[in-house]
């Protein structure tokens, strides 16, 4: 029984070490910034594309429903953050993010890695911060 208990211990130790030297991180929940940068780019997408006549309006049935831009204000007021200084800390990802979002509208396919991403990102920062409803992409 000894032996069972020890060699037991012993893969413990073994797996604990082999997580550690993998070089995998353990993510925690997106920092208010990555929400922010998410939510401004779908805040850009919906005033510049539209939300009815967008694919991500077409595919997603909450798109039309969430008002990105109060979404990002309520995020600042939970952040304990100032709106101006979230937005403007979210900036540069913003940029990028919303770069995706044009890139598949233009190619007409919101089903690519990016966009699916995004909405994952989306949705697990509306858990994270208690908002409702959410895109729903996973």
């Amino acid at each position: 029984m000894r032996i069972l208990l020890a060699l037991g211990l012993a893969l413990a130790l073994c797996g604990t070490a082999a997580a550690q030297d993998s070089g995998v991180v353990q993510a925690g929940p997106p920092s208010s910034k990555a929400c922010a940068a998410v939510y401004g780019a779908f805040a850009q997408e919906q005033a510049n594309f539209g939300i009815a006549d967008s694919l991500m309006g077409q595919r997603y049935f909450n798109y039309a429903k969430i008002k990105f831009p109060d979404r990002l204000t309520q995020l600042a007021a939970k952040s304990e953050m100032g709106a101006s200084d979230l937005v403007n800390a979210a900036a540069v990802d913003e940029a990028n993010d919303y770069m995706k979002l044009v890139d598949a509208e233009t190619d007409g396919d919101m089903d690519v890695p990016p966009v699916r991403d995004m909405i994952r990102t989306s949705d697990t920062c509306d858990a994270e911060y208690g908002f409702s409803p959410s895109l729903g992409g996973y």
